[in-house]
């Protein structure tokens, strides 16, 4: 999943992809995405004791298909894969229509997936937002003095 993100060129680096995989900010519809389905999902119950013959059938409900999964860095993506990924440029709700490893141009990384009509409307609407706010910011006349940056260093850290 991370090599996949870093190819798609949806993070600079593989080590930002998988950080945001075990964020929780990278999420998969389906069952492929299911961190261990043969052992939730095989119909046994969690007593290893019990001869194989003899075991109950689980009482736990498969997951349905419209829940989203969190996804783990090394989970293999294939063609087909419905993904949510969020990150600094917005969200994304993406379909994979290939799979590759290594990271190429930006021409050929676009190939890779199809993001749907309301992922993309939603993200122009929101560059548009700030766009917009930056208008109402006004910038510094100047840069800031060494005075002024230890008050923002101050400031953020809440001293």
């Amino acid at each position: 999943m991370d090599k996949w993100l870093w190819a798609a060129r949806f993070f600079k680096t593989r080590a930002l992809a998988g950080r945001a995989c075990e964020l929780g900010r990278v999420t998969s519809n389906g069952l492929r995405a299911v961190a261990k389905p043969e052992k939730a999902h095989l119909g046994t119950t969690d007593s290893s004791r019990r001869d194989p013959k003899e075991r109950r059938p689980c009482t736990r409900p498969f997951p349905t298909p419209d829940l989203w999964f969190r996804c783990k860095p090394a989970r293999e993506v294939r063609a087909g894969d419905r993904l949510r990924v969020e990150n600094e440029s917005g969200n994304y709700e993406i379909e994979v229509l290939e799979v590759s490893a290594i990271r190429g141009p930006a021409a050929v990384a676009q190939t890779l997936y199809r993001e749907s009509e309301a992922s993309r409307e939603s993200r122009v609407k929101l560059a548009e937002e700030r766009k917009a706010m930056r208008e109402f910011a006004p910038l510094p006349d100047r840069r800031p003095s060494k005075r002024d940056r230890r008050r923002i260093i101050q400031f953020r850290s809440g001293g």
